[in-house]
């Protein structure tokens, strides 16, 4: 569900999502194969 103010960082239907924070080698790895509809938001610092 888009939140009103804020972009997605990923395209609706995107096959993969991947989060991570700058200079941190680890990551969230997110697969949507059926390319369901999607959102990634960064609100103060903090992905959703």
């Amino acid at each position: 569900m888009p939140l009103n103010g804020f972009e997605s960082l990923c395209k609706r239907d995107a096959p993969q999502i991947v989060s991570k924070d700058k200079g941190n080698l680890q990551y969230h790895k997110g697969n949507n194969p059926t390319r369901a509809y999607v959102t990634h938001y960064k609100i103060d610092g903090v992905v959703i």
